[in-house]
């Protein structure tokens, strides 16, 4: 918990799971029926799509006014994250990106968004690093990360895809081929905690018990 990892999303679907559970049952037609429903009702309480979409449907996730498209993958990834001891606070790591952005930096984030959607679904690694670089929100987390970028930049940036700041610039998480991640992670900082991670197709699942 508090760890910028996607939990209080994924709270809230399991949550909402288990309401319809409650009062459905588990019949896994039933269940794929409601699933827009349960995002319509998880984005309000999240207040964004991002992170509920992807622990209700599983996979890479596209979701925007209601909708909802899964990726296809060209890839299987492994995700080294490391995440520090504390906690940290999303919504205060939010303040820290400015109100007004300009027209050129806007451009160029779309622009790298769908390249590196393009790159997930075509398997294309080599483009990878150039789409995951951003003007919106990176260097405004990792200005409070407490030399975040140095401390995780070794190793990574020889063999990883991509890397990115989340959380309030604490946390850093590098997306890199499966025979590589324990490489990675044994040249992250000690004073945290190291994950390795693949990225769950599944999503939520209902099961009798």
């Amino acid at each position: 918990m508090g760890r910028g990892l996607g939990f209080s999303g994924a709270a809230r679907v399991a949550g909402v799971v288990a309401a319809h559970a409650q009062r459905e049952g588990t019949d896994a037609e039933k269940f794929e029926r409601a699933k827009r429903s349960m995002l319509h009702l998880t984005t309000a309480m999240e207040g964004h799509p991002d992170n509920v979409a992807a622990s209700l449907y599983g996979g890479v996730t596209a979701s925007a006014s209601g909708e909802v498209v899964r990726l296809p993958l060209g890839i299987e990834p492994a995700i080294v994250a490391w995440v520090p001891e504390t906690q940290t606070s999303t919504e205060k790591s939010r303040t820290t990106i400015p109100s007004q952005i300009p027209l050129k930096d806007v451009i160029y984030n779309i622009g790298h968004t769908a390249l590196v959607m393009g790159a997930l679904a075509s398997g294309d690694t080599s483009v990878m690093r150039t789409a995951f670089t951003d003007r919106l929100h990176q260097d405004v987390r990792l200005a409070a990360g407490a030399d975040l970028e140095g401390r995780t930049r070794s190793g990574a940036d020889d063999v990883g895809m991509g890397r990115v700041a989340f959380g309030f610039g604490t946390h850093s998480a590098v997306m890199c081929d499966k025979a590589s991640a324990a490489s990675i992670a044994q040249q992250l900082p000690p004073d945290g905690v190291t994950h390795v991670l693949e990225i769950d197709a599944l999503g939520a699942v209902l099961s009798a018990s």
